[in-house]
């Protein structure tokens, strides 16, 4: 009987590195994208809210994912962002504009583009959002 590492567990062991290593890189992107000044969405080709790097203009993070960008704008802006990121979604080209915001008129300033794989775009149905205060 043979007293070494069994090369049965040897699939396991390399699978629970893995998963190490990919948790490890997580928490890595997780702490950059909290660091970032600005608010962050990830979002789907209607809209909704997958994931953000923080709380945006007095709502918890964890109250804005789930929810339609549009729900943090005024409706009069709906038609005009929408068709921009329309765009944005069809051609995989960024847009910057600026969109005025619920609280006392403020404006935001705000940029979007397509999740791309080199210059090609890899998810079709979701894009990067990103706005700020001006």
């Amino acid at each position: 009987m043979s007293r070494g590492k069994s090369t049965y567990n040897q699939p396991l062991d390399d699978n629970l590195k893995l998963n190490r290593k990919l948790r490890d890189k997580e928490s890595v992107l997780n702490d950059f994208l909290s660091s970032i000044p600005d608010t962050i969405y990830n979002i789907d080709i209607h809209g909704n809210i997958e994931s953000t790097n923080r709380s945006f203009n007095g709502i918890p993070e964890n109250s804005i994912t789930g929810k339609n960008f549009l729900e943090l704008i005024p409706p009069e802006e709906h038609d005009r962002i929408k068709r921009i990121h329309e765009k944005v979604f069809k051609n995989g080209k960024p847009w910057v504009y600026e969109y005025k915001g619920f609280n006392d008129g403020q404006y935001f300033s705000a940029s979007i583009g397509a999740i791309k794989k080199g210059q090609k775009i890899n998810h079709a149905d979701r894009g990067g959002f990103h706005s700020q205060a001006l």
